[in-house]
């Protein structure tokens, strides 16, 4: 079967230039286009396909609009040309349902422009499922009609067989500050963090920092607790509040140099010396205009960033855990008592297994959410509060019984014991305990009373 592959807004520039230009130079593999493997079949027989992977919410696709529009109508007729949606995170779900439903209601073509024109260029925040429906009613299409079909099986199939088909085509994402930012945002900031140059913190003061516009520029005020390394990070991402001329709030991010004048970030004492957690305080802070994130859903890039900041702190607190375990099946061991080691003894032996017990869950709840989130699953919400909420009943478990069965050396601060109980207890507390997790949970299953 002869077929063509090519996928992402970016890559169909090259199928423009080879249609559109008689000495368009041949393109080269792994440079112009890349091989999708496995070889992807597809629905048009031996026809070319050229599919776009987009999404409404991507301001890159919407750009690249009027080139592809263009393109189409001198498409080559042994060609066919579909589009698939994507769903990177769940913000972007609701905009995907809205294309099947549109191509359900054959308004596609009518309203599709209209889409992106309101997400980037009206700031219309289509990103729940109300909200489409309220704005494809003002659109004069049958708001009965229009939600039937968008709440329906057939779509959510649709949306989930196109969640598929694009990781089966290898198209990828950047993560991280891309959750926020743009692609020029990224390569600034990323580069430096992957080369070692450039260390970072994240400072959640949506309800305690508000960003003021200037001249050229924004005007931080605030303070924000508990922030990982603040005292000690290059770059910090600020979230605050920008108030619009109707008094309404609306979460942004700034990227602020730690040094700049008018930020203090002091360190705060705690009972894990070794972590550096600390208060960051913004006064009249001035930062550029470029340092304000750029994606389209800030507030789903911020939900998203902190989800893997909280997954962040369950991993590791799993791992001190570990060190935990290991130090005291090392002591119950080698600890003598009658004669014989204590381990020997059956209520050591069952306090130990609980532990391993404990630590295995835990981690692997853990690497469930991991591959969740790297896989953009929908369930990440709850995949992440699991780990965290088992993390955090692992460390109870192992902190009491660790420190238990190490005895009176185990009191002792000065017993390398302490570093991994400290760091644990840490873990729990920061990005939410356990039990906040657990309510989380119940709220987002609707289990809540």
């Amino acid at each position: 079967m002869r077929f063509l592959k090519l996928f992402g807004s970016y890559c169909l520039l090259l199928v423009m230039a080879m249609a559109g230009t008689a000495h368009a130079q041949q393109p080269v593999l792994d440079k112009d286009y890349k091989l999708i493997t496995p070889p992807q079949k597809t629905d048009s027989g031996k026809k070319v396909e050229v599919v776009e992977f987009f999404s409404y919410a991507c301001p890159h696709c919407a750009d690249f609009q009027p080139a592809l529009d263009d393109w189409l109508k001198r498409k080559p007729k042994d060609a066919d040309f579909r589009m698939v949606p994507m769903v990177f995170k769940e913000s972007w779900k609701a905009p995907a349902k809205l294309f099947y439903t549109l191509e359900a209601m054959g308004a596609l073509e009518k309203m599709h422009r209209k889409v992106y024109d309101a997400i980037h260029k009206e700031n219309q925040q289509l990103f729940t499922d109300q909200a489409v429906i309220d704005w494809a009613a003002k659109q004069g299409l049958d708001k009965a009609k229009f939600e039937q079909i968008y709440n329906s099986f057939g779509i959510d199939t649709k949306v989930q067989r196109s969640v598929t088909m694009g990781r089966a085509y290898g198209v990828q994402f950047t993560p991280a500050i891309a959750h926020c930012g743009d692609a020029a945002q990224q390569a600034r900031w990323l580069e430096g963090v992957a080369a070692g140059s450039i260390t970072g913190a994240l400072a959640l003061g949506a309800d305690t920092v508000t960003a003021e516009a200037t001249d050229g520029g924004w005007r931080l005020n605030g303070s924000v607790r508990h922030v990982v390394d603040g005292d000690r990070a290059d770059e910090i991402a600020v979230v605050a509040t920008v108030m619009d001329e109707n008094g309404d709030g609306a979460p942004a991010v700034f990227v602020v140099e730690r040094t700049i004048a008018g930020l203090t970030a002091e360190r705060t004492p705690t009972f894990d010396y070794v972590a550096h957690i600390a208060d960051v305080t913004l006064h009249d802070v001035v930062v550029a205009a470029d340092r304000r994130l750029a994606a389209v859903d800030v507030a789903g890039g911020v939900e998203r960033t902190v989800a893997e900041a909280t997954l962040g702190w369950a991993i590791p607190t799993v791992g001190a855990c570990q060190r935990i375990l290991d130090m005291t099946v090392a002591y119950v061991k080698e600890r003598h008592q009658f004669g014989v080691p204590i381990g020997s003894f059956q209520a050591v032996k069952h306090k130990a297994v609980d532990m391993y017990v404990a630590v295995e869950r835990a981690r692997a709840v853990c690497q469930y959410a991991a591959l969740v989130l790297a896989e953009g699953d929908p369930a990440w919400r709850t995949a992440v509060s699991m780990a965290k909420a088992a993390a955090g009943d692992c460390q109870r478990l192992l902190v009491r019984d660790g420190l238990q069965l190490h005895g009176g050396v185990g009191f002792t601060w000065e017993h390398d014991l302490h570093f991994a109980l400290k760091r644990a207890k840490a873990g729990d507390l920061l990005f939410g305990s356990a039990a906040f997790h657990r309510a989380r949970l119940a709220d987002l299953l609707g289990l809540a009373a």
